[in-house]
């Protein structure tokens, strides 16, 4: 696996161009957060290509255990949106599908975030407003920054059963992290899959519109 996870290649692309591409198409803007000038410069290419801006805090700066929400708030405070869609880099089968139910219904919400039956949620596959995370942290000590307290102090938050998920991502499979190579392997076997059903799909729609 290469330094910077998101870069792996898989199918032609690299990781994060697969997350990349499940933002919905009205996305006004994106964000690529990284721990170090030298990450942000290596993601460069693939953000300009997507229009994304970087944004990179040194690990020497952020907290332990808490980094991942001073990184957040490090890019809520350069945009001016309402919502804001969290997806990590390396969980290229994100659906698009998923994405965008969890910004249409995000209006009237704090957060929007995915919820195990078992309890657990995933914090960084969900929508957040801007505004009301700002504020919130703004008040918090770096000790409290932990993302799971940030959430219980936002209130007004949607729970949405992954069961429920299931009626845009049938599998669930935007949830599966990449870990490893081996990880890597499977999903590259999945997304083969899925590119030969699709390639299937519409060889039998072109030879149907020949034959009407």
């Amino acid at each position: 696996m290469p330094r910077c996870k998101g870069l792996a290649m898989l199918a032609g692309k690299t990781m994060i161009e697969h997350v990349m591409n499940a933002a919905p198409e009205d996305s006004s803007e994106i964000f690529i957060s990284t721990d170090s000038r030298e990450e942000a410069e290596a993601y460069r290419e693939v953000a300009e290509r997507f229009g994304a801006t970087t944004v990179w805090m040194p690990v020497w700066m952020q907290s332990p255990s808490v980094g991942m929400t001073e990184k957040l708030i490090a890019a809520f405070k350069r945009s001016d949106a309402d919502a804001f869609l969290v997806l990590p880099c390396d969980t290229p089968l994100v659906s698009k599908a998923l994405a965008s139910f969890l910004l249409e219904v995000a209006p009237g919400f704090n957060a929007v975030i995915p919820r195990w039956p078992n309890g657990d949620t995933e914090l960084l596959h969900a929508s957040y407003n801007r505004g009301r995370f700002v504020q919130c942290t703004s008040s918090l000590k770096p000790g409290e920054l932990y993302l799971s307290e940030v959430v219980r102090r936002l209130g007004n938050v949607l729970y949405v059963l992954t069961e429920t998920l299931k009626q845009v991502d049938d599998r669930l499979e935007s949830f599966f992290v990449v870990e490893s190579k081996r990880d890597l392997a499977r999903v590259r076997s999945i997304v083969e899959r899925r590119f030969r059903f699709a390639s299937t799909r519409s060889s039998r729609k072109r030879r149907g519109n020949r034959n009407g």
